[in-house]
């Protein structure tokens, strides 16, 4: 895990935050399908929940990958019937939110990408829409196509979730690492602009910030009507 997350000259190879594991900091590092089944059906939180319609078997035994996503389907299963399900995920997302104190930011902010991310993941569990893997653009438009979001609520967190990736990865080529919000500086920020827009192949005729806040407060209207 050390040598994963390591800063290296060449850059860091993969994050690995095992405090995301059942029990968090304080389970076991490894764990077995029965001990997941076990946590998934009694002990798993709602947000959990959303946390898990991204497993995905990357390498390893086929057979140890299938029987944890079989055990996900309990999780899964349990909070699609759970009344207050919406209400924990909205209670997380706000703790969230509140925990940036420096201001704004590109994940973080009410309307900014965790919202798209959130919204999508709820939907997947709450009615059990299948199959849950692929890219957040995957996920919503297959919301869509199970008559969850319309289509134009589909598209525009589409092209929002887009806004705020591209942003964090012109961030990190521009000022050499991650950044919640745009820089203060005035070079730096012209060029993560002007880099934003080559690589969206959009302007922004207001400024990169205000089509951002522009954009959160449209994801912001879809979040509040969806995950009520």
């Amino acid at each position: 895990m050390q040598t994963l997350a390591a800063y290296t000259q060449d850059g860091m190879a993969f994050p690995v935050d095992a405090r995301l594991r059942p029990h968090g900091a304080e389970g076991e590092l490894l764990v077995m399908p029965a001990q997941l089944e076990k946590y998934f059906t009694t002990e798993a939180q709602p947000w959990e929940a959303l946390t898990y319609t991204k497993l995905r078997l990357v390498a390893g035994s086929g057979e140890l990958g299938r029987l944890a996503m079989a055990a996900a389907e309990i999780l899964f299963n349990r909070f699609a019937v759970d009344a207050g399900f919406a209400g924990a995920v909205r209670e997380m997302r706000q703790k969230l939110q509140a925990a940036n104190v420096s201001g704004k930011s590109i994940r973080t902010s009410a309307g900014a990408f965790y919202d798209a991310d959130f919204l999508s993941s709820f939907l997947l569990v709450k009615h059990g829409i299948r199959p849950k893997s692929g890219t957040l653009r995957d996920r919503l438009w297959r919301c869509s196509a199970a008559g969850k979001i319309d289509k134009r609520d589909a598209a525009l967190l589409d092209h929002a979730a887009e806004l705020c990736r591209t942003v964090e990865h012109v961030l990190r080529l521009v000022i050499g690492r991650n950044a919640r919000w745009l820089p203060t500086a005035e070079h730096a920020r012209h060029a993560t602009e002007r880099l934003a827009s080559q690589v969206l192949h959009r302007e922004f005729p207001d400024g990169l910030e205000q089509e951002l806040l522009r954009t959160f407060s449209e994801v912001r209207n879809i979040y509040d009507r969806v995950i009520c």
